[in-house]
């Protein structure tokens, strides 16, 4: 059974959707999304639609919790509501039409809160930033999960499984020539929404398992 994993498609539905078709995904895949559907882009309600289309017409998707994901608890006007917003917060909530998170329909606000943190497939890790393996339970470290940067493999800790994350935007061609050369973490952000940064302005998916990496350009409008 095939797998796949998708992260960081930070409101480029239009992008996502194209990448959808290369995939030729099917109901007895399982399709990993590693978090930070919303915030910067165009359409981040046109993500969330994309996916809850996906689940309801029966495909296997797992999704995870981002840290742009994490914002939407926060309260309006607080220090952290006005960080969002300036992370790209101003751009998710004008694609819902509305002032703050409260407002948008509960089947969006159920969504997020069903959000997992980490899964695992055979013999990977799936997360959206990774794992701080410094700590004595990893798995337990939520925070870490959706903010880490530079993080540590510990093999032991890890089970021998490597780790599939996004959160940090790596050029295209640097991220697949440091995956490919054994590494246990393979990173899967190609900067999807930084199209004007030099080697990136892709959203990958990555086939687990093998060294198949369906790359598709941004093409929505921002």
């Amino acid at each position: 059974m095939k797998a796949f994993a998708i992260s960081d498609i930070h409101g480029c539905n239009e992008t996502f959707n194209f990448l959808l078709e290369k995939i030729k995904l099917k109901k007895k895949h399982k399709l990993f999304l590693l978090g930070d559907y919303i915030d910067r882009g165009p359409d981040s309600k046109g993500v969330i639609d994309t996916i809850l289309k996906l689940r309801k017409s029966g495909y296997n998707t797992i999704c995870l919790k981002g840290n742009h994901d994490s914002y939407v608890d926060v309260e309006t006007g607080s220090p952290a509501w006005q960080s969002w917003m300036a992370q790209g917060g101003k751009q998710t909530l004008k694609s819902f039409g509305v002032q703050s998170f409260s407002e948008i329909d509960k089947k969006y606000r159920k969504f997020f809160k069903s959000l997992e943190y980490y899964s695992s497939h055979k013999k990977f890790y799936m997360v959206h930033a990774g794992f701080d393996f410094s700590l004595e339970k990893p798995f337990k470290d939520t925070y870490s999960m959706m903010w880490i940067r530079n993080m540590e493999y510990d093999a032991e800790k890890a089970k021998g499984k490597k780790i599939v994350h996004g959160h940090t935007p790596q050029a295209m061609k640097k991220a697949i020539k440091a995956n490919s050369n054994g590494s246990p973490l393979i990173n899967i952000d190609f900067g999807c929404i930084y199209k004007k940064k030099t080697g990136m302005g892709y959203l990958c998916c990555y086939e687990l398992g093998t060294d198949n990496y369906i790359v598709q350009k941004n093409v929505d409008n921002y």
